[in-house]
């Protein structure tokens, strides 16, 4: 499913703290596999390493478009078997950046295979790295898209009254 957005460029680029440049010459498009995320296609790995995110504005964006995340993605990668990089915030979920989101890669895959830019059925993609939580995402495109991956515990914890 995908959503036509109002939010201008500009204002969209203010708020991760880049340059309007930096943001590739492809659509920015939510798409949803599940949840909405906001797909934004950056020109290159260093746009997307030195970005500076005003969370609190893209919380406010979310609200405005009824998405759930930015879903950040160039096809510049730090491993040379992964297909994109890539980075989400959702800070409208209480999640300034989400390690590995496989929501977004979902709904990113289905933007992928509609503007024709998939080069193969099958890619990884790597999330993470920039907080020091480096993942991958093995996605599939098909008729159905498939996400997934290899987790790890990182808190355990009980919740009582």
């Amino acid at each position: 499913v995908f959503k036509e957005i109002h939010t201008k460029k500009e204002e969209i680029a203010k708020s991760l703290g880049i340059d309007e440049r930096d943001i590739a010459d492809l659509p920015i498009e939510a798409s949803s596999t599940g949840l909405f995320s906001l797909n934004i296609p950056l020109r290159t790995l260093d746009a997307m390493k030195r970005m500076q995110p005003d969370f609190e504005k893209i919380k406010e964006i979310c609200l405005a478009e009824g998405i759930g995340s930015f879903f950040l993605f160039t096809f510049e990668t730090i491993r040379q078997d992964c297909f994109i990089h890539a980075r989400c915030f959702a800070p409208l979920y209480g999640v300034n950046e989400d390690p590995v989101t496989g929501t977004a890669n979902g709904a990113c895959a289905a933007y992928l295979k509609k503007h024709d830019l998939l080069k193969s059925k099958c890619y990884k993609a790597e999330q993470g790295c920039e907080i020091g939580r480096d993942g991958i995402v093995y996605v599939e495109v098909n008729d159905r898209i498939k996400v997934g991956g290899d987790a790890c515990i990182v808190m355990k914890g009980k919740i009582t009254d």
